[in-house]
C-alpha cells in the first residue's frame, strides 16, 4: 500500500505551459508534476523529483482519455525549429575566435596546481 502525502485534485494544480505538466507546492520548495499523458494513461500520483513525497490525484479519466500524445511532440518540435543554437561548434575549430576554450582548458592545470598548494603546502620549497 502507497502512503500519499495527500490527495489533491486536478484544478489546485496549475498548468506550466512550458514544461507541459500540472505542477502543485511540495512542502520541500519543489513542486509535485504530473502530465496529460499520464493522466491520460490512468496513473494518479504526481511525484516531487526533489524529496519522496507522493500526492494522489483526483480527476476525471474520461477529460483526458483522448489525449493525443503525437500532437504535443508535434508541438513541441515546431518550438524547437525555432530555438536559434547558443554557439556554432564550428567555433570550437576556429583558432581565432576558440581564445576562451583554450583559457578553459589551461584554467585547468592552473586551478589544479592552486589546489595542491593548498591542500600541500610543502610543494611550494
Amino acid at each position: 500500500m502507497v502512503s500519499y502525502y495527500d490527495e489533491l485534485e486536478i484544478e489546485d494544480f496549475a498548468w506550466d505551459d512550458a514544461k507541459k505538466v500540472f505542477h502543485y507546492p511540495c512542502p520541500c520548495g519543489d513542486r509535485f508534476e504530473i502530465t496529460r499523458a499520464q493522466l491520460a494513461k490512468g496513473e494518479e500520483v504526481a511525484t516531487c523529483p526533489s524529496c519522496s513525497l507522493l500526492v494522489r490525484v483526483v480527476y476525471d479519466l474520461m477529460d483526458y482519455e483522448d489525449y493525443d500524445e503525437d500532437e504535443e511532440e508535434g508541438e513541441q518540435e515546431e518550438a524547437n525549429e525555432s530555438v536559434i543554437p547558443e554557439l556554432d561548434p564550428s567555433v570550437d575549430f576556429d583558432a581565432r575566435r576558440a581564445a576562451y576554450m583554450r583559457q578553459m582548458r589551461f584554467g585547468l592545470f592552473v586551478r589544479m596546481a592552486l589546489l595542491a598548494l593548498v591542500i600541500n603546502p610543502s610543494l611550494t620549497a
